[in-house]
């Protein structure tokens, strides 16, 4: 658990994102650790596609999820 917290707070209002675009949905890397997260967030997207089905599209929301809760999290 002190490991959940303290990497809760390294990540907490970090700045690594900013908010996108008006209206954009996804958070916007501003930090270079916001820049891989984001290459890997697209090469994990990219890598479901040896998935089928359910499994495919459940990958996919559930890091799509991820990403904008993580993204949110970080914002200043």
């Amino acid at each position: 658990m002190e490991r959940l917290t303290r990497f809760w707070l390294t990540i907490r209002r970090s700045g690594w994102f900013t908010p996108g675009a008006p209206g954009s949905l996804f958070p916007f890397p501003f930090a270079w650790q916001a820049w891989a997260i984001f290459a890997a967030f697209i090469i994990a997207i990219a890598a479901s596609v040896v998935l089928h089905g359910e499994a495919a599209w459940l990958t996919r929301i559930i890091l799509c999820v991820g990403y904008i809760g993580f993204g949110m999290a970080t914002y200043e």
